[in-house]
C-alpha cells in the first residue's frame, strides 16, 4: 500500500479522477439516493471548497498502482471553530477493512493535529456499510440529521 498527499497546487484532472472513481463506488453503495458526482464537479470542490478556500489536503491510497481509498481535510479558517478540522475517508466498497481507510485516517489526523486542529469531525450515513468506521476510531455522533426528497 502506498500513501500519496496532495497539496492544493497539485489538485488536476487526474487526482479528480481518481478521486471520483472512488467516491462514486462508495456512495452507489452508502447513499445510493445520491447522484453521481462529475470529476469537474470534484475538481472544483478541491480547489474552491465550500467557501472559496478549497480542501487544505487529499491523501490516495493505492494497490499495485490502483487508486483504492480517498481521503480529505478540511481546516477551519473562520474566526469561530478555529480548532475544526473536517475528515472524509473513503474506500473502495469491496476493498475495507484491509487497513485503506485506517492509513489514510491516520495521516488526515497528523496533518490536521500538526495545523493545531483539536476538533476532528466527518460524516456517514445511517445505517450505511461505513457507519462502522468512525466508531472503530472512537468518534460518538454528535448529530442526526434528516435528509428527505419529494
Amino acid at each position: 500500500m502506498q500513501i500519496r498527499t496532495f497539496r492544493p497546487s497539485e489538485y488536476d484532472a487526474a487526482m479528480a479522477h481518481e478521486a471520483t472513481v472512488v467516491l462514486d463506488a462508495a456512495s452507489a453503495v452508502d447513499s445510493p439516493h445520491n447522484s453521481p458526482v462529475p470529476e469537474r464537479s470534484c475538481l472544483l470542490r478541491f480547489r474552491h471548497g465550500w467557501d472559496g478556500r478549497g480542501v487544505d489536503r487529499v491523501f490516495h491510497a493505492y494497490d499495485d498502482g490502483r487508486v483504492v481509498g480517498h481521503a480529505s481535510v478540511e481546516l477551519s479558517h473562520w474566526e469561530d471553530n478555529r480548532d475544526l478540522a473536517w475528515i472524509e475517508t473513503t474506500v473502495l466498497p469491496g476493498l475495507r477493512r484491509r487497513g485503506y481507510g485506517d492509513a489514510m485516517h491516520e495521516a488526515a489526523i497528523a496533518y490536521a493535529v500538526e495545523a493545531g486542529k483539536t476538533l476532528l469531525m466527518g460524516a456517514t450515513w445511517d445505517g450505511s456499510p461505513a457507519e462502522e468506521f468512525p466508531r472503530r476510531h472512537g468518534y460518538q455522533p454528535g448529530q442526526h440529521n434528516v435528509q428527505r426528497r419529494l
